[in-house]
């Protein structure tokens, strides 16, 4: 019953990403669970640099994305600039 659940997740939007992200959570409460205290604090601190590597990777294409956006609200302005300037210039 999971694994056809999986599969019907997997083909779903992001479910691939969905599917990793919740087995690299029970792995690591489980690496936590049954390891010594080093390796629990190891993989804790695993835990935390994913995280922050996730985080600054949103963050990166957020940057990009609005990069790109200003970049084609530019484009759209210089079209209508220029649309306007060509019909001035036809009733002259």
């Amino acid at each position: 019953m999971m694994h056809a659940e999986a599969e019907r997740l997997v083909e779903a939007s992001y479910g691939d990403v969905l599917l990793k992200t919740i087995g690299r959570c029970y792995e690591t409460a489980a690496d936590m669970y049954l390891g010594n205290p080093f390796e629990s604090a190891f993989v804790a601190a695993r835990s935390k640099t994913h995280a922050i590597k996730t985080h600054w990777r949103v963050a990166s294409q957020s940057l990009k994305l609005m990069s790109v956006q200003q970049e084609l609200e530019r484009q759209e302005r210089y079209a209508a600039w220029r649309s306007s300037a060509n019909v001035a210039a036809q009733n002259i």
